[in-house]
């Protein structure tokens, strides 16, 4: 299978660290961050929440399907899993950040 065949099967998209300010403009967009809790606290993207099962689980069972939810991680690996899972439960419209963390920083300092 090649990358275009890939990103066609995805139910997710991953999106640069440049889109997200634009994600972040919807209200609506639930973010939600997978790092653990002290890198949380030194500092998140925008509104996001922590990523614990408690809030994954209140996402899928209280959100429209065609809520924006933006995941990230620190590299962009561990948020493609949950952007997965997320969109396999019946979100609509999910996103891992590309890079995760670490990308959004360095272009946001």
């Amino acid at each position: 299978m090649n990358d275009i065949q890939s990103e066609m099967l995805m139910k997710y998209k991953v999106v640069a660290p440049n889109e997200v300010a634009s994600l972040l403009k919807n209200p609506d967009t639930i973010v939600l961050d997978m790092r653990d809790s002290r890198a949380y606290l030194e500092g998140h993207i925008g509104h996001a929440i922590q990523a614990t099962q408690e809030h994954i689980v209140r996402v899928v069972e209280e959100q429209e399907a065609e809520a924006p939810v933006l995941v990230y991680c620190y590299h962009g690996i561990s948020s493609r899993k949950l952007a997965e899972a997320l969109a396999e439960q019946g979100l609509n419209q999910v996103y891992s950040l590309e890079g995760g963390w670490g990308a959004w920083s360095l272009q946001n300092q």
